[in-house]
């Protein structure tokens, strides 16, 4: 089954690369994707199962450099942060378009000390699932897309949903529905996907 995934995994990385290939660096460095726009939206920034864009899951952490470049100018800087209980590093990538992080690479070390993505944390609304769930959609939007069974108590108290279907959480904005870690009354219409 590993091996299927890494398959899988090579054929999608190559696919974007060569559906990006097509287009030229100008004289700043940079990749020029407006004649494949059409990809550009459809493919780098999509949130799918256990990937955002051309980030994936289990991706080695040694290769977000180099996938960042497809990006244009993207800041990435490595912090620890404490995940589940133990001190991990934590890649938080900034787009050349955002005023604060777009995406958090949470790391986890694996077998012959390769350190490789584990979960993918989404602050930007530039990233939207196949359904048009973004953050900034509201729970209602959340509600007419998926199927879920209810709220749950995140990291930090956050109330969150899970999507199984497509393996994601949904982390939603607090407010006077969301008292003790329980919904309490109605869930706003109107309420934020953060």
């Amino acid at each position: 089954m590993k091996i299927f995934r890494y398959a899988v995994t090579v054929l999608f990385i190559a696919f974007a690369f060569l559906a990006i290939s097509g287009s030229s660096k100008g004289p700043d460095g940079k990749y020029n994707t407006d004649n494949n726009s059409e990809i550009e939206s459809s493919l780098m920034y999509s949130l799918g199962k256990d990937r955002a864009g051309l980030f994936e899951c289990n991706m080695p952490a040694e290769d977000v450099e180099r996938v960042a470049e497809f990006y244009g100018e993207v800041e990435i800087v490595e912090v620890d942060r404490m995940t589940e209980g133990t001190s991990n590093p934590v890649l938080e990538l900034t787009f050349e378009n955002d005023t604060s992080k777009t995406l958090v690479l949470e790391l986890i070390e694996t077998d012959h000390s390769i350190w490789r993505v584990w979960r993918i944390g989404v602050f930007s609304d530039i990233f939207v699932t196949e359904e048009g769930i973004h953050v900034g959609s509201s729970y209602d939007d959340l509600e007419n897309a998926y199927l879920f069974e209810g709220v749950f108590w995140g990291e930090a108290g956050d109330p969150f949903v899970i999507v199984e279907e497509i393996n994601m959480s949904f982390v939603l904005e607090q407010g006077g529905w969301w008292q003790m870690g329980e919904v309490v009354g109605d869930i706003p219409r109107d309420t934020e996907v953060i």
